[in-house]
């Protein structure tokens, strides 16, 4: 659906976000167009298995590809 390629692209933008800036999580959901960080974890952990947090901590290895 339109909705879900949106959610889907907001997720790949935030992604990116993640790995090459130092903004915060809550900057980075207004950044894609989310209106809170809560919208962005549930939409990044549908999307990816994991939440942004985790995605982010340099200390766990694995990432979603």
């Amino acid at each position: 659906t339109p909705l879900r390629f949106i959610n889907l692209r907001r997720v790949e933008v935030a992604r990116g976000l993640l790995e090459d800036s130092s903004w915060s999580i809550e900057k980075i959901a207004h950044e894609v167009g989310y209106a809170s960080s809560q919208m962005l974890r549930v939409h990044f952990r549908r999307a990816l298995g994991t939440t942004p947090q985790r995605y982010r901590d340099p200390s766990r290895k694995a990432r979603p590809s």
